[in-house]
């Protein structure tokens, strides 16, 4: 009776120390979005066109090597893929510091930026930031590719190996911790108009290096300028960021958790039309704005 009394103590303390389910994400089709685009700072002189320059995070002073805005330039035709609309790529990747300083890295004859937006994150434990965007090669096709600003030079930092053949390109969904190891990792898809590979990259050294990956799955119209159809957010609400993406189709959107560095896909719905443009949050952080190619917009809320 003694050892009954105990086990229905400690049984009683987990029920009562457990988490609740979340509830889970549903789907809504809209006539018109309730989320607004965010701003987009103007682009400098020179900037790759179609491309958007990206501003940094609003923190205080005293840190000059701080990126304040990133942008793509030095236009160039050297790279004739055309998936992002026109044969037109960077040569150059330019950042100005809060300091007004503006830095710029010129890749070599052989390469371009395959990208229209920077994407400012960070990757370290010391909160400084870095720049992510997608670098391509002659004759390999994409890499992902990082820079930070070091001694006061714009410098790469860390680069994923390229796809290995020309003309395969990648697209970034965003940089955030994923397996819920306290390091943040970068998520792309590979090659996302032929049956593209989610990938997650941790930051080893001088080298991006791949933790794990999946099909089928799109973030990108081929030809088009949008280049942000997909998003990361916690819709489980775990503590840890999900990838919400489409189908390798984009008539499904699904949820897909990378936990323990493991796949799991944690929902997914068919959509009445093609994914067709950037994703939007709602302003509350609760949900996300897909356009669909019908002028309609699903709403994934949480």
């Amino acid at each position: 009776m003694k050892y009954l009394t105990l086990l229905t103590a400690l049984l009683a303390a987990i029920t009562l120390h457990a988490l609740p389910a979340a509830a889970a994400p549903t789907l809504e089709i809209v006539s018109a979005t309730p989320a607004a685009a965010a701003p987009v700072p103007p682009l400098p002189e020179g900037a790759l066109p179609h491309s958007r320059a990206t501003a940094g995070r609003d923190i205080p002073r005293g840190f000059p090597s701080v990126i304040a805005l990133a942008w793509l330039a030095e236009p160039t035709e050297r790279y004739t893929h055309g998936v992002l609309g026109d044969a037109i790529e960077a040569g150059a990747l330019n950042v100005t510091l809060r300091s007004g300083a503006t830095l710029t890295y010129r890749l070599p004859p052989g390469e371009v930026f395959e990208d229209l937006a920077p994407r400012i994150v960070s990757l370290m434990p010391d909160g400084r930031e870095q720049v992510v965007v997608v670098r391509s090669l002659q004759d390999k096709g994409a890499s992902l590719a990082v820079f930070h600003v070091m001694k006061g030079r714009l410098e790469m930092m860390a680069a994923s190996e390229p796809i290995g053949l020309p003309n395969r390109w990648l697209n970034p969904v965003g940089a955030a911790d994923v397996d819920g190891d306290g390091k943040p990792e970068i998520i792309a898809v590979l090659t996302p108009h032929i049956g593209g590979l989610l990938a997650v990259y941790g930051v080893a050294g001088d080298h991006l290096v791949e933790k794990g990956r999946i099909g089928s799955f799109s973030n990108h119209r081929i030809g088009a300028t949008d280049i942000g159809l997909s998003a990361l957010a916690d819709v489980d609400r775990d503590g840890i960021m999900d990838i919400v993406l489409p189908s390798a189709d984009r008539r499904a959107l699904k949820v897909v958790t990378f936990r323990g560095g493991r796949f799991r896909e944690l929902a997914a719905f068919l959509l009445p039309a093609h994914a067709d443009g950037d994703f939007r949050r709602l302003p509350d952080g609760k949900g996300i704005v897909i356009p669909l190619d019908d002028g309609r917009f699903a709403i994934l809320r949480w």
